[in-house]
């Protein structure tokens, strides 16, 4: 292979491993498709490196979203938000954030709260 080929293959991998490394969320509590058997107090978001969280949501059913906050302006791993109080069903946390590298990642994950019956 001439010398010139294989540096541009060098680049090309060097930039779609770079590309593939964006931060992404690691883990939630409650964890993604979890039931619980009581309501929970709090939100746990950790994410895989600092990223700024620009949007923060959770959402019962077809009501309205109600926002989560306040949110910081300086990055972070790891955050953690009071939930308001939720009632039995299933809910949809979404969230938007900016890496360090700038770029923009959205996601969303669900949970059940099915509290034990009298």
């Amino acid at each position: 292979m001439k010398p010139s080929t294989l540096a541009l293959v060098l680049v090309c991998a060097a930039f779609s491993a770079s590309a593939a490394a964006h931060a992404h969320l690691h883990a939630s509590v409650p964890a993604d498709h979890a039931t619980v058997s009581a309501a929970p107090r709090q939100l746990s978001l950790a994410f895989n490196e600092s990223v700024v969280l620009t949007a923060l949501t959770i959402q019962k059913g077809d009501s309205a979203p109600t926002r989560l906050g306040p949110l910081a302006d300086a990055g972070a791993a790891e955050f953690k938000f009071e939930l308001p109080s939720l009632d039995d069903g299933s809910y949809v946390v979404k969230w938007r954030a900016i890496s360090a590298d700038g770029h923009i990642m959205a996601g969303k994950f669900t949970f059940t709260v099915r509290s034990a019956a009298p």
